[in-house]
């Protein structure tokens, strides 16, 4: 997911903060100041991403221990979409490499 959307934004010339990838905690919107009488507090929203170091297949055997129906989105494999192109590339990506190594190795 996170070389998919470095490959994305690099190819939107993307500056070095949005090559950086996805943050586990980030501000949508800026703190403002707010008085209350007595005392000047920030207040903004927060956005918690906890589920970032899981994997799909972590996901999944998550969904399943629970027993939660996983349900996949259709679009994901859909080739219309930039996103998925380069999913689709960085997959052929790593199989060659794979097979790169093993060709090295014997």
């Amino acid at each position: 997911n996170e070389a998919e959307l470095f490959v994305l934004r690099l190819s939107r010339n993307s500056g070095v903060l949005g090559l950086a990838g996805t943050a586990f905690v980030s501000q949508l919107f800026a703190p403002n100041l707010k008085y209350d009488g007595d005392n000047f507090s920030r207040y903004g929203v927060i956005l918690v991403r906890p589920m970032l170091e899981f994997s799909k297949d972590d996901m999944y055997k998550i969904c399943q221990g629970s027993n939660h129906l996983w349900v996949e989105d259709p679009t994901n494999n859909s080739l219309l979409y930039v996103r998925n192109r380069i999913r689709a590339s960085l997959r052929s990506l790593s199989i060659e490499g794979s097979q790169l190594h093993l060709s090295c190795c014997f």
